[in-house]
């Protein structure tokens, strides 16, 4: 059974008063003295808001005790605020979690502030902690839709060199070879192969093809939105990735589980592809729903490498994020969780790749 080591959680509970305020945990008033650490707005009565529950001039009643923990002289007689919080009390609040476990609380705040995430049984003996994976979903896809999507994939290659080539060599920032070898196509009128084999009608868009194996692909969107309007503009923007067949986990090379070096786990194919570009190991999950995908081949894995889950930097990304840990952990794949940027602008791999190059991208990976 995994359990947060101590040294984990005392990291987090040292975090200092100032680092907290930097990231919005807690917030000082204008009486705040930094030499007593004195003048802190209390989350709990908000004591220094200039509301109901300060003096009216916006003095703050929240001060720090020389173990770090927050303590508000406003409040501390009320109902269940009377104790001490620390910083991961506060973080929690902050963040609206107290519904949460700690074990949530912990590990977001670890990926926010940056800070490794310990186990004191990584030692222990894998299949002594190891669960049974969860067994894959039974297949949704049809006869006739399954030979559509091996007839997508049997396409000529000609198109695709000719599409990349109009890009000027690469199709974001990922050259024509790379994509060949993973067994990419184009199709300048693509229609989804659920719809072709029920003969319902659908707007054709031109689409790269990034398959995982032989009867699974996603459809990318690779035209110009601007020549899309009305409802078509729509489908395009609300469906830029669209999956044919049964999700199944991308691999940037064929042995890339068996390495012995770190691999990385990001959620679309594209940022595998720019990530392998930059000359490391990624699997992708096709979608941060699928976290369960990697679960099964790597349980079957006598030895397993350490895996750096390096999902998109937006809030849906950092919630997804810790599914996956927890996936992973639970059948004994040490882990720990990354991000690239630090706000979502920017998210991932292949926003790297196609801004700053891949050069850039590869010294960000080496950072990690």
């Amino acid at each position: 059974m995994k359990r947060i080591s101590d040294a984990t959680i005392d990291r987090l509970k040292s975090i200092s008063p100032a680092e907290l305020v930097a990231h919005g945990i807690i917030k000082t008033a204008p009486n705040f003295r930094e030499s007593t650490q004195h003048g802190y707005i209390c989350p709990l009565c908000h004591s220094g808001d200039g509301g109901n529950h300060s003096n009216g001039v916006g003095d703050g009643a929240g001060t720090f005790d020389d173990h770090n923990r927050f303590y508000c002289h406003a409040c501390n007689n009320a109902d269940n605020h009377g104790h001490k919080l620390s910083p991961i009390d506060l973080f929690a609040i902050a963040r609206s979690l107290e519904k949460e476990s700690f074990g949530v609380v912990v590990r977001q705040m670890a990926n926010e502030f940056g800070l490794p995430i310990d186990y004191d049984d990584f030692d222990l003996p894998r299949r002594s902690r190891a669960k049974t994976p969860p067994k894959p979903p039974k297949s949704k896809v049809t006869p006739a839709e399954l030979d559509l999507i091996r007839a997508d994939l049997n396409s000529s290659d000609e198109p695709l060199k000719n599409f990349v080539e109009s890009c000027g060599g690469t199709w974001r920032g990922l050259p024509f070879e790379i994509l060949h070898n993973h067994g990419a196509k184009f199709i300048a009128q693509w229609t989804s192969p659920k719809s072709r084999a029920e003969k319902k009608f659908a707007t054709p868009t031109p689409r790269i093809l990034i398959p995982s194996g032989n009867d699974f692909y996603i459809a990318r969107f690779c035209g110009n939105l601007d020549d899309y309007d009305g409802a078509t503009r729509k489908f395009v923007e609300d469906n830029p990735k669209l999956n044919a067949g049964n999700t199944k986990l991308f691999l940037s090379k064929p042995d890339v589980l068996d390495s012995d070096s770190p691999i990385f786990a990001v959620e679309g194919a594209i940022d595998a592809l720019s990530v392998q570009l930059a000359g490391f190991g990624a699997v992708a999950l096709n979608g941060r729903g699928n976290c369960n995908l990697p679960v099964a081949p790597l349980a079957e894995k006598k030895k397993t490498p350490r895996v750096i889950i390096l999902f998109d930097a937006d809030e849906q990304g950092r919630k997804a994020a810790p599914k996956l840990y927890d996936a992973l952990i639970n059948i004994g794949v040490p882990c720990v969780v990354r991000f690239l940027f630090d706000d979502v602008t920017k998210t991932d791999a292949n926003d790297i790749l196609t801004t700053q190059g891949v050069d850039a991208l590869r010294g960000r990976l080496q950072d990690i």
